[in-house]
């Protein structure tokens, strides 16, 4: 990282801790595991964020860039820690290794990884906007987001998938 990327790094982390620190909890007892503050990883070989379950892979030039408010980078680092908090990592495995994601009415889907990813990223946005935590990226960073999707138990990972698979019927 610059020295500048370096200091947006830590007002990101520090806005974490001041405004949200359930997440930061979370991503320090969750991500951290040898305690040496190493949550994120920099690199360019993700377009924005994501998460192994183990660590955030952050690429410093989109998440560092102009169009990206602190308020954005919180929402964006928040959203990565909730896809570990919900295992969306463990469910994409587990989907990967047998194919398919079956339903609790014995149906199932053949697993598609992309859009596993989207459903995961509707359910995970849903819950932080309605939590209020940072702000949604506009533009070309632009997440994931549809209002009829709310964390309040309307709709899970699966519901979601399943109502976007086009094998849906």
């Amino acid at each position: 990282l610059t020295p500048s990327q370096s200091a947006d790094w830590d007002k990101v982390v520090s806005a974490m801790i001041f405004h949200t620190p359930a997440f930061s909890h979370l991503m320090f007892t969750l991500l951290d595991k040898d305690g040496l503050d190493d949550v994120a990883m920099f690199t360019d070989k993700v377009p924005m964020a994501a998460t192994d379950g183990k660590c955030l892979m952050i690429n410093p030039t989109s998440f560092f860039s102009k169009e990206m408010t602190l308020a954005n980078r919180l929402l964006v680092t928040c959203h990565e820690v909730l896809h570990v908090v919900f295992e969306h990592i463990i469910y994409s495995y587990k989907f990967n290794l047998t194919g398919k994601v079956p339903f609790k009415d014995g149906k199932s889907l053949p697993y598609e990884h992309d859009l596993m990813n989207k459903a995961a990223d509707y359910i995970v946005n849903a819950t932080l906007i309605a939590g209020k935590i940072g702000e949604m990226p506009t533009g070309q960073w632009q997440g994931l987001y549809d209002p009829t999707i709310t964390p309040d138990g309307n709709a899970d990972l699966l519901d979601v998938y399943r109502s976007a698979h086009p094998r849906a019927g």
